[in-house]
């Protein structure tokens, strides 16, 4: 997918990639321990899902990656509102 995007080329204006939502309160000990067994968790400002609006153009995937490392492996849902 990463590749993907950074191969395609549109208008100039490039893709919005943001989180839109957090771990917030499920960010718990107690809820955490039966999704994640390994005790590697997410904090509440984790991001868990990401979303990406508009046109994707060239330097995109850097963006998108960039995201992805900073919130590994704790980002759930990745929407698409692209072209």
């Amino acid at each position: 997918m990463l590749i993907g995007l950074g191969c395609c080329a549109g208008s100039a204006e490039a893709a919005e990639i943001t989180c839109i939502d957090w771990w917030g309160e499920l960010a718990q000990a107690e809820k955490l321990t039966a999704w994640f067994p390994s005790h590697r968790w997410p904090k509440s400002s984790t991001c868990s899902v990401l979303l990406i609006k508009g046109d994707i153009v060239a330097g995109d995937s850097i963006k998108l990656a960039r995201l992805l490392r900073k919130h590994h492996p704790f980002v759930r849902w990745l929407y698409c509102g692209s072209y």
